[in-house]
């Protein structure tokens, strides 16, 4: 299992590029009412859902940074920046000059 991971990882890298650092939402949608969430069937089918793309980075092995980019008063949402594997000065360093441009006014 872990040396098809390593297939997919490469495969991926391959792909968009080994330098590439991609955008994608954090989650795949804004978090629900606690309240929503208090029977273990809503919240184990939320939680599947709401890990699912930063599950994705995880198994890639890349590294991620999330950069809110929700407005004053809404629930939060954040912006993820991913790379891969060791490129984190990189990818903070890109998150920095990209974090004022996406800001909430």
């Amino acid at each position: 299992l872990l040396d098809a991971r390593a297939r997919i990882g490469r495969s991926v890298l391959n792909s968009i590029g080994e330098d590439a650092i991609w955008a994608m939402p954090t989650v795949p949608h804004t978090a629900p009412e606690i309240a929503a969430l208090e029977k273990d069937e809503p919240y184990f089918t939320t939680n599947r859902l709401m890990l699912r793309n930063v599950a994705l980075v995880n198994f890639l092995v890349g590294c991620a940074i999330t950069l809110p980019c929700h407005a004053a008063g809404t629930a939060p949402v954040g912006l993820s920046l991913v790379a891969a594997s060791n490129q984190d000065r990189r990818l903070l360093a890109v998150a920095r000059t990209t974090a004022p441009l996406i800001a909430a006014p």
